[in-house]
């Protein structure tokens, strides 16, 4: 099999045999990983694992036919969208194709532990069509169907990300990833989440405290090039108003 380029709804549908679960997995990643924010690249590899582990493992013939197409449907359509923003086109058209097919999964499996994943990837393809509304409200069903306490930080990251267009939201966007900090152990994640937590600040024009948490990522922290330029930004002088 090919292990490069688009994967097709056809192998989708293939790699869905035991034997090349942890094929496709990998394919996954590697395409989330070039073309999607780190952030939701990071919920939708473990998304797209489960749903995939869920089809194989827990259904009748019946239903795995009928929700891996769906599924098949849903993830070839939001590659489509992804190749048609890495070339500058238009792809809501894409990613409304994709939450078409992920509503009538949830829809007919809402019992069914397939349900959680499938809400994490319409919220994202609602984040990606400029709806937050409903982005939020998908996060937030995904998040009361999930008992796995990594993927559920992922999902609150993934909420604080949709929902912060306020002043308000922004405030409340650094408690949480405060709360959510003091959680996690020191490593990838909680650097993320510090980085995350400098940029909510400098938005809500809280200089001092972005900087602070900008150093204080350690100096081999792959978010350390993006924070440094922050950083040199925000301390940069203004230019004096040019004399009328």
């Amino acid at each position: 099999m090919d292990t490069h380029g688009r994967l097709s709804k056809k192998d989708i549908q293939h790699t869905l045999e035991q034997d090349e679960f942890e094929l496709l997995k990998t394919r996954l990643t590697e395409f989330w990983h070039e073309y999607g924010k780190i952030v939701v690249f990071a919920i939708l590899i473990v998304v797209c694992a489960r749903l995939l582990f869920w089809v194989y493992k827990s259904h009748s013939a019946s239903q795995e036919a009928a929700m891996q197409t769906l599924l098949a449907n849903a993830i070839e359509q939001m590659q489509l969208a992804q190749q048609a923003q890495m070339g500058n086109m238009p792809a809501t058209e894409n990613y409304q194709a994709a939450i078409t097919n992920l509503d009538q999964l949830i829809r007919e499996h809402s019992k069914d532990p397939i349900a959680g994943p499938a809400q994490i990837l319409r919220g994202y393809c609602a984040m990606k069509t400029d709806d937050p509304q409903t982005a939020v409200a998908a996060f937030g069903q995904a998040l009361e169907k999930t008992n796995d306490p990594a993927l559920e930080i992922l999902i609150r990251i993934a909420k604080i990300q949709a929902s912060t267009n306020t002043a308000a939201d922004t405030q409340a966007s650094v408690s949480e990833l405060g709360e959510i900090s003091e959680s996690l152990e020191d490593g990838p994640m909680k650097e993320m989440v510090t980085f995350l937590m400098a940029e909510y600040q400098e938005k809500a024009g809280n200089d001092d405290a972005a900087l602070e948490l900008y150093r204080s990522l350690p100096d081999d922290s792959m978010w350390r090039r993006l924070a440094d330029s922050n950083v040199r930004w925000l301390e940069t002088k203004p230019l004096p108003a040019l004399k009328p």
